[in-house]
Formats: structure tokens, sequence, C-alpha cells
């Protein structure tokens, strides 16, 4: 991406600082003031392009957790919405075997709510660590 692409131009352009370092010596004093000058200028504007590039990846990153975080929220949320709607179902009993196979629907839902017992403390994890970056986004957390 771009900052591979910036790597490749850091080093073509620390070839020309080099080049420009090594002409200094043949110019007057006014010249070589003023290209040590422009030399520096163009420094610090790659340093600035550099940290700009920087500040914009952390950035994105930033908004990759949070939608991320948002994508596993809508999961969860659609899931215990489900399984809240299965579990308001009353069904009546009327011999041992349907006791049985409800007992074992209660096993199983019981054993899918422990399985997300961990994604639950992920999401938790996941929100905090996004309010620590960025507390400004505890509307959407």
């Amino acid at each position: 991406g771009l900052e591979h692409e910036l790597s490749g131009v850091e080093q073509q352009l620390q070839e020309l600082v080099d080049a420009a370092d090594g002409v200094l010596h043949r110019c007057t004093m006014q010249q070589s003031a003023a290209l040590q000058a422009q030399q520096q200028a163009v420094v610090e504007n790659w340093e600035s392009l550099r940290s700009k590039v920087e500040q914009r990846r952390e950035l994105l990153e930033q908004a990759c957790k949070i939608q991320q975080f948002l994508a596993l929220v809508r999961d969860y949320f659609s899931w215990s919405a489900g399984l809240t709607r299965e579990m308001k179902l009353e069904e009546t009993t009327r011999d041992s075997s349907s006791t049985d196979l409800k007992l074992n629907q209660h096993q199983q839902i019981r054993a899918e709510i422990d399985a997300r017992e961990e994604m639950f403390g992920h999401l938790v994890s996941l929100g905090l660590e996004i309010l620590q970056v960025e507390p400004s986004n505890s509307r959407e957390v």
C-alpha cells in the first residue's frame, strides 16, 4: 500500500539528500546555505508526511476495530434475541418423552450460552480497548 510505496520514495529521497551533500563543497557560501535550507525543508516536509501517514493508519485501525466491534455486537444481539424468543415459547409437556426432549433442548441452550460467554468477554474487552484509545466513541460503543 501507501506505506510500502513511501518507503521506496524515502530511499530515493535519502539518495538525493546525500548527493546534494556531495555538491555542497563546490558551491559558494550563499549557494551552500540556500541548498542546505532547501534540504532541511524537504526533510521536515518528509517527516511531516510520514507523521500524517502514521496518524491516518492509526485512525483506520481504530475505525476497523470499531466496525469489528459493532458487527460482533449485532451478531451477539441477534443470537440473544433469537434465544430469548425460543425460551419464551411455552410448551406444555404431556408425557415423559416430551419432558426428556425439553430437558435436552434446555441443556443444549445452556451449552450454547456457555460457549458464547467467551465471545461476550471478548466484546467487553474490545469495547473497553476502543474507549481507552478514543473516549469520544462512547456513544457508538
